[in-house]
């Protein structure tokens, strides 16, 4: 073996020791927890289940798709899973969690809507949060990272003083920097028994940013696939819905407005007179407009608008007949009805991608991984008004071959049953 791929083995597989420094010194407390807690788990196997006994962690209805194709084998498995519905946070701008004035359990109103067996978390009327601890957990599933935005006990460092934490991240790799240390942060990683990540990608990353959990093997990093893509590969996903002169347009803006932010930032405002112009003018077309969760708070927020000028403009776009805004906590149908999407940067671009339809991207490629780099060369591209109209009014779509062979190497062997195969994985450390 020559020097070369001698050197190039070493640094693949060799911890970097800042990164060991950095791991050690962002999460002793975190850690200190984790182990006291396999100890404890491991002193409570006499006790073992025939089956495990797995509880959800959801708070956002809009990423309940991330875990729900697991959800659904284990219930069909007759597990009796649970979904613990946590009220979303309120900013009471100490960075802390605060509960919603009104005491709002979206995910719980979520379930109840479906049909679907939940607990809710909060007791309003005495004001006091169900004890995790009491339903006898065994795993614990996070989708979110974020434990400042969850009451301390249901933070994942102190589930996991009782149970194993697994996490699920609610969005696929798409970049790295700054995104990829806060979804994977360290705080909450030093407190996960398992990971699965969502591409091979990010499990490479993963194993050398956590060089310490991975090598002593308190953190498993494991790659199964994205299990939204379980939802997205089902029939009722078509490529083209409607004739191309009556296309369905999806219109997904970014929910920083801020100014001070240049790089993946809404083009709200800078598109949406022309959006309205341009559906008068072709009133054959329909144009959904699903908005991030959090861009109309954020515009009010900002002081760009006052909470009445924003409703004010709702009413206005909603006065077109060929326009709506989608506020349904599940964007799969939007996925579904369109026909081409315009974007922002998105953790929804992904899911998009995958269906096979086109995506013009009003943003840059700027720190995708190699992965979006990938989908980002089947995407049509926009600077400004003019452009996106052009390609709006384009009849052929001339990416599509490109974009289908990007999709085949993107979408994972086992997509339609990666939650299965997640839930097999659990179960099979869980009989051990």
């Amino acid at each position: 073996m020559d020097k070369y791929k001698v050197k190039k083995i070493l640094k693949k597989y060799t911890p970097n020791p800042l990164l060991c420094i950095y791991s050690l010194r962002h999460s002793t407390t975190e850690m200190k927890a984790y182990h006291q807690g396999q100890k404890a788990i491991s002193a409570f196997k006499t006790k073992k289940r025939q089956a495990p006994r797995i509880i959800f962690i959801i708070q956002f209805p809009e990423v309940w798709n991330s875990v729900r194709t697991i959800y659904e084998e284990a219930y069909s498995q007759g597990m009796k899973p649970i979904l613990l519905c946590i009220p979303k946070p309120f900013d009471n701008g100490v960075g802390e969690y605060s509960i919603n004035k009104e005491g709002k359990n979206d995910a719980f109103d979520f379930f109840n809507q479906l049909g679907i067996n939940a607990l809710n978390s909060y007791d309003e009327k005495n004001m006091t949060w169900m004890d995790l601890q009491s339903l006898s957990p065994d795993y614990v599933i996070y989708s979110r990272p974020y434990n400042n935005q969850y009451p301390k006990k249901y933070q994942s460092s102190e589930v996991c003083k009782y149970a194993k934490v697994c996490y699920v991240p609610y969005a696929f790799s798409q970049t790295d920097g700054t995104l990829f240390e806060t979804t994977f942060n360290t705080k909450f990683i030093s407190t996960v028994y398992m990971t699965f990540v969502p591409s091979r990608i990010r499990l490479d990353d993963c194993r050398k940013k956590f060089v310490i959990q991975y090598w002593l093997k308190t953190n498993q990093f494991v790659y199964c696939g994205f299990p939204r893509f379980d939802l997205l590969v089902r029939k009722e996903f078509g490529k083209q819905t409607h004739a191309k002169d009556q296309r369905t347009i999806a219109w997904l803006p970014r929910w920083i407005v801020d100014d001070g932010v240049e790089n993946k930032k809404s083009n709200f405002f800078k598109y949406c007179d022309d959006f309205i112009r341009y559906m008068e003018e072709h009133q054959e077309k329909q144009l959904i407009i699903r908005p991030h969760p959090l861009m109309f708070e954020s515009i009010i927020e900002n002081g760009i608008m006052k909470e009445v000028e924003v409703e004010q403009l709702k009413a206005r776009l909603l006065s077109h007949d060929n326009i709506r805004i989608d506020t349904d906590k599940d964007y799969l149908p939007t996925l579904r009805d369109s026909d081409i999407l315009v974007a922002d940067f998105t953790s929804l671009l992904i899911e998009y991608f995958v269906t096979g339809k086109p995506i013009i991207y009003c943003d840059t490629a700027e720190e995708f991984n190699a992965d979006a780099q990938l989908m980002d060369s089947t995407l049509y591209h926009a600077k400004n008004w003019k452009e996106l109209e052009g390609l709006l009014s384009q009849s052929e779509d001339v990416m599509y071959s490109k974009r289908e062979q990007v999709i085949d190497y993107l979408m994972p062997p086992n997509a339609g049953h990666i939650g299965r195969d997640i839930l097999s994985y659990i179960v099979e450390n869980f009989q051990k």
